[in-house]
């Protein structure tokens, strides 16, 4: 979907945010676990730093139906955390490695459940 044509459809700025996702960029893979990974602020999301070997990020509440996307070229593997420390899993994981120079979709198929699609 693409922003400007659900803008140009009539639908308020805000709404079409809403329906399409928002973007963020020049984000730095952090920590080291679930406790202190960078939260990831959007739907759409791109690492271009990783502070180090085994850092990491988290993805927003497990809720059935969500979708976030992340593109890793923050030059190491980062690993990737549920937003809640227990109860939902990644694949059945704890945490899910998106390596550097790879783009991975994360879609929650239930409240408690994200499965990961990982470029090759």
């Amino acid at each position: 979907m693409i922003p400007s044509h659900v803008l140009a459809a009539g639908t308020a700025p805000m709404l079409a945010t809403a329906i399409v996702g928002g973007c963020a960029s020049g984000l730095t893979a952090v920590g080291n676990a679930q406790a202190n990974a960078l939260q990831l602020p959007s739907s759409n999301n791109l690492l271009s730093g990783a502070a180090g070997a085994g850092t990491g990020a988290k993805l927003p509440k497990c809720e059935a139906g969500a979708e976030v996307w992340l593109r890793n070229d923050g030059g190491n593997p980062v690993a990737i955390y549920p937003f809640e420390p227990a109860g939902v899993t990644i694949a059945g994981a704890a945490s899910f490695a998106v390596g550097n120079t790879k783009t991975c979709c994360f879609k929650a198929l239930s409240d408690t459940y994200w499965a990961p699609m990982l470029s090759s």
